[in-house]
C-alpha cells in the first residue's frame, strides 16, 4: 500500500515536471487501489484499521481536487488569497501524511 502510493506520487511529481496535470479520474483510482488494498488487510485489525484511515483520506483528497481546480480556475490572477478549498486540502494532507508515518510504523518488517 506504502509501495503503491509512493508509485503514484512519483507518478504525479513527473506529469507535474512535464507541465501536465495529473486527471481527477487519475487521483479517484488511486483513493480505490488504496483502498482495495486496505481491504485485503484481514488478520491484524489495528493494521486495518490504519490502513482503511489512510483509504479514507485518500478519497477525501480525490473528491476535493474537482472543487479545488474549479475554484482555482474561477479566480483572478490578481488575487492573492488561496482558494477556499486550500486549508481543507492541507488538512486532509497532514492528516494523510500522519496516517502514512504510523501505518508505516505498524507495518510488519
Amino acid at each position: 500500500m506504502i509501495d503503491y502510493n509512493n508509485e503514484f506520487n512519483e507518478d504525479v511529481r513527473e506529469r507535474t515536471d512535464e507541465q501536465v496535470e495529473t486527471s481527477v479520474d487519475d487521483y479517484k483510482r488511486w483513493a480505490s487501489r488504496l483502498q482495495e488494498l486496505a481491504d485485503q488487510i484481514k488478520d491484524d485489525a489495528a493494521l486495518a484499521e490504519r490502513a482503511d484511515e489512510l483509504a479514507d483520506l485518500a478519497g477525501q483528497t480525490s473528491a476535493l481536487i474537482p472543487r479545488y481546480r474549479a475554484e482555482s480556475s474561477a479566480m483572478s490572477p490578481l488575487d492573492p488569497s488561496p482558494p477556499a478549498s486550500v486549508s481543507e486540502y492541507s488538512r486532509i494532507g497532514q492528516k494523510f501524511q500522519e496516517s502514512l508515518v504510523e501505518l508505516d510504523h505498524a507495518c510488519p518488517n
